[in-house]
């Protein structure tokens, strides 16, 4: 069975747990998170970080780099949900992880409605 359910409907009746990270290079200014935001653009619409997760604990990675000055973002996207499958939508996955590089200088994680985002 596939669950498609938009995330705005289940982050309001579920909890959420962000934080941002500590260690590690700064994006340091606006080129570099309209260059991470583009490549998170590019992978959820060609389902590399959206789309249809499998089970418990299916995960899906990228790395980008940005134009500004070579630094590198990591990306993560978690379906922690309690059994079977979820499909992660592409507007979803654009507003979760877009939201990790405007929230933190140095990037962050959070989990909202079964699914982690970093």
């Amino acid at each position: 069975m596939k669950l498609s359910i938009p995330l705005v409907v289940l982050a309001s009746a579920t909890s959420a747990m962000a934080g941002c990270y500590t260690s590690g290079k700064p994006y340091l200014n606006d080129c570099n998170k309209d260059s991470f935001k583009g490549a998170v653009d590019d992978l959820c619409d060609k389902a590399v970080l959206s789309g249809w997760f499998n089970a418990p604990r299916t995960r899906k990675t990228a790395c980008a780099n940005a134009r500004c000055n070579g630094i590198k973002v990591n990306l993560e996207v978690e379906w922690r949900g309690p059994s079977g499958g979820a499909t992660l939508a592409v507007s979803d996955c654009k507003w979760r992880l877009k939201n990790e590089i405007d929230g933190c200088d140095k990037g962050g994680e959070s989990v909202v409605a079964d699914w982690f985002f970093k």
